[in-house]
């Protein structure tokens, strides 16, 4: 757990202005989010982003009440809470950028109808905290040359997670993070 006195690139006086609850500012600063909103003061007005994930986001949960956010999936398959952390972590009142419009959508295999929309809303980033299975050791899927395609196409820029099956001890990067014109952002646990 991160506290106030922790942090070296902020003062306690700025981190008490910025928040009287130390809880949140520990979240602010160790995702990093006050480089974005404090020091550089990028928040995200007019950027439109889609979260594309396994479960369903909750719009009620008290960090995204304030966050221009629409669910375009309706359900409660809210799971282990993990499409709501990624949103709040991107656009949440303490997210990296907490002005963007975001837009999500939900589903245990990457359908392209579902990523379409996101592209017709207007979306110019998607994040995709997925894993996908690679069938057979393909390392370059069709769904990964049709994520090609969409980059390019759209000018969609296409963040993707390495994978999020560090349960299954898997050392292979999941489908769709090892297309051309996607980023790839992964992560790595000593204390497993």
């Amino acid at each position: 757990e991160i506290q106030v006195g922790d942090t070296d690139n902020i003062t306690e006086a700025k981190a008490t202005a910025a928040s009287t609850d130390s809880t949140t500012y520990a979240w602010k600063t160790a995702i990093h989010a006050d480089m974005t909103t404090d020091k550089i003061g990028v928040k995200g007005k007019g950027v439109t982003v889609g979260v594309y994930d396994g479960c369903t986001v909750r719009k009620d949960y008290y960090d995204l009440k304030n966050t221009d956010l629409t669910v375009l999936d309706k359900g409660n398959n809210y799971g282990d809470y993990h499409a709501t952390n990624v949103t709040r972590i991107l656009a949440g009142s303490h997210g990296v950028v907490p002005k963007a419009k975001v837009y999500t959508s939900h589903s245990n295999i990457a359908t392209e109808p579902e990523i379409e929309k996101l592209i017709e809303l207007g979306v110019s980033i998607i994040n995709m905290s997925l894993a996908y299975e690679r069938p057979n050791g393909d390392y370059y899927t069709t769904f990964e040359k049709w994520i090609d395609h969409i980059s390019y196409q759209h000018k969609v820029t296409v963040v993707f997670a390495t994978g999020n099956v560090s349960k299954l001890k898997t050392t292979t990067v999941g489908g769709g993070a090892m297309a051309y014109n996607v980023l790839t952002v992964g992560g790595l646990n000593t204390y497993d």
